[in-house]
């Protein structure tokens, strides 16, 4: 099977644009600095080189709007859609796969309470506070390679600042009211500071206080289309510096979240809070033969879950545990970039309802990895790589990997790979003895000890192109996963199972590009073209088929800024096949440095106050009515 003629042609016809294009402009500019990425191969590249389709979010891009959530920025990138739920919480999918299909990294740490609360958990979005973060890396497409399970649709991975030698404290404010509606107003304080204790030994810590009201489409409803949020969430690291060869980091993360008790449907009450500690310690060491990282990561996580559609009890407390071992080595020999590692992980959930005998599961699994990047010219490189992996529950797993990148001269590269990556089940979908409620409260689906992963085969072919005043990024790609796992449901006996069912194909095409179309004037935009399949019939529920996001930005002095920002959503189906109307967001942002440390920033979010309620179509993902933000930011 092959992509349809359209999205060929489309495909074809944009690749040839931006390969002439580059060329011609290659010798006529000098090359603008490249953005570094290392998600995509555990080792250091720019995007022109990386073997795989990268997004990187800057801290400017997080400060630059900061009432939207992590989730709504990454979801600004190609590929990428955060569809939130009937409830306000985020649920990013990439590549048209669901949120579970996601990895989500803290300094490419797995972080992944949300496995313990087995749907409607957006908590990791949340968990790092926002004035930590260095930058957001999104590698678009499977990576079970390197990373294992999960990594099916793509990875994201959030990398937090480090401390250096002089001292640098930020304070950062912003107030968002919500001017359609009833309520919904938030608040969020950031605070952050570091530096250098001594000279070998540097220190970060990062801090954040976030409220959020319920927010209602009118004074008389009950149930809220935006549910009420309270957060607060420390960072921590500390950095020692051993001698010049060896670096020893400690790092902590405390995470509290809590929904308060309120309406979820109607007659539907729920609340629930989530505490998360998570510990690493790593040595990195940096040799003249090579590199060495060395950690362990422990989480432990605890989830109070009251809902009053459960059977008795109706308080739930669920218990997540994740230890994490690894190292890994890289070298270079000759024209080969090796790099090798071991992984160990084990898992334990505790639900002494839910697991309706032993209270808890426990798990490990380990995995060894190879990755190969062979210089085979100056200008091509080859990267293979492969990952086994063995767990308790399901014979072992090999995941390889194939790309290729050719640097057609120093503006252009042309890039394109294979790999293969599978899901493994979940402890709830696994364990025979594991009962979640569903039907609405009253049915149970029990877990399947039959159910094999997960496993999809991604296939992609684009450009990266870069000069001194516009960048473009365009590739076609291709996923066929096989034995997804759904709950079915039997309405004679009105009960429900996990089993190994559906098979998807997710075709399409993402574009993305910056473009200063004068000295104060700059255009940047990211768009996908998606075409889905289920089972070789039905199209994919709440996939739109175009996705556009673009900003026109305006530097009005050389302290103010302006962006006005257009997010558009292509018709889409809905679970009864429907076809649901396209839509448009329009924001306006601003940014003034009215003194050499305060930045003060407003703004607008949905300025033509778009209602989807307003239409007869069944939306899942629900809009808030239009809002405005005053923040600042001071340095010191």
């Amino acid at each position: 099977m092959y992509p349809s003629k359209p999205i060929r042609a489309f495909a074809l016809s944009t690749l040839s644009a931006g390969l002439v294009l580059a060329h011609q402009s290659a010798f006529a500019a000098t090359q603008e600095m490249d953005t570094v990425v290392i998600s995509a191969s555990g080792t250091e590249h720019t995007q022109m080189t990386a073997p795989a389709f990268t997004t990187v979010i800057d801290a400017d891009a997080l400060r630059d709007n900061p009432t939207e959530s992590v989730a709504d920025l990454v979801s600004r990138s190609a590929g990428v859609i955060n569809t939130t739920d009937s409830a306000g919480r985020d649920e990013v999918r990439m590549r048209g796969l669901d949120a579970g299909y996601t990895l989500i990294l803290v300094d490419g740490r797995r972080i992944s309470s949300g496995n313990a609360l087995w749907r409607g958990g957006d908590f990791d979005f949340s968990a790092v506070p926002r004035a930590s973060i260095e930058r957001i890396e999104i590698v678009r497409g499977p990576m079970s390679s390197l990373y294992g399970a999960d990594a099916m649709g793509g990875v994201i991975n959030i990398i937090t600042k480090k401390g250096a030698q002089d001292w640098d404290t930020n304070v950062d404010v912003v107030y968002e009211h919500i001017t359609e509606g009833e309520e919904g107003d938030q608040f969020r304080t950031n605070l952050s500071t570091a530096g250098s204790l001594t000279d070998n030994l540097y220190l970060r810590l990062s801090g954040e206080f976030y409220n959020r009201d319920a927010w209602y489409i009118n004074d008389a409803d009950t149930v809220p289309e935006r549910e009420e949020k309270k957060a607060r969430n420390l960072s921590g690291s500390l950095s020692w510096d051993l001698d010049e060869r060896q670096t020893v980091n400690a790092d902590l993360m405390i995470n509290h979240d809590e929904r308060p008790y309120d309406n979820y449907a109607s007659g539907s009450y729920r609340e629930q809070e989530i505490e998360r500690t998570t510990y690493a310690l790593s040595h990195e060491g940096n040799w003249d033969w090579g590199r060495t990282l060395l950690s362990v990561n422990y989480e432990d996580g605890e989830i109070d879950d009251y809902n009053s559609r459960y059977p008795d009890p109706k308080q739930r407390n669920l218990e997540e545990t994740n230890l994490t071992l690894s190292g890994n080595a890289s070298m270079n020999l000759g024209i080969h970039g090796l790099s090798m590692g071991y992984e160990y992980r084990n898992q334990e959930v505790s639900d002494k309802v839910a697991f309706t005998q032993s209270g808890s599961s426990d798990a490990s699994q380990q995995a060894l990895f190879m990755q190969d990047e062979m210089q085979l010219t100056d200008k091509l490189r080859l990267t293979l790589g492969g990952r086994y992996e063995d767990h308790d529950d399901f014979d072992g797993e090999f995941t390889p990997r194939g790309y290729l990148v050719y640097e057609l001269n120093n503006a252009v590269s042309i890039k394109g790979g294979v790999s293969k990556a599978y899901k493994a089940p979940r402890p709830h979908q696994i364990i025979e003895e594991y009962q979640i409620v569903s039907c609405g409260g009253s049915c149970f689906i029990p877990g399947n000890p039959d159910l094999t992963p997960e496993t999809s085969v991604n296939y992609e072919l684009g450009i990266e192109t870069r000069a001194t005043n516009w960048r473009m990024s365009a590739v076609v790609f291709r996923n066929d996963v096989e034995d997804m796992i759904t709950a079915t449901y039997d309405a004679a006996t009105q009960s429900r199972a996990w089993v190994n069912l559906n098979e998807v194909q997710v075709t399409g095409l993402e574009v993305e590009g910056q473009v200063d179309l004068n000295r104060v004037l700059s255009l940047d935009a990211a768009y996908t073209y998606m075409d889905t399949e289920e089972n070789g019939d039905a199209e994919l529920a709440f996939r739109p088929r175009h996705k556009l996001n673009a900003g026109l930005n305006w530097q009005a002095t050389a302290d103010t800024g302006l962006r006005l920002g257009v997010d558009y959503f292509g018709e889409q189906k809905n679970w009864d096949n429907e076809a649901q109307s396209a839509y448009t967001l329009v924001s306006l942002t601003a940014n003034s440095r009215v003194a050499p440390d305060l930045t003060l920033r407003g703004g607008i979010n949905n300025l033509t106050d778009v209602d989807l309620n307003d239409d007869d179509d069944d939306y899942y993902s629900n809009v808030v009515g239009r809002s405005v933000y005053v923040g600042l930011s001071y340095d010191f």
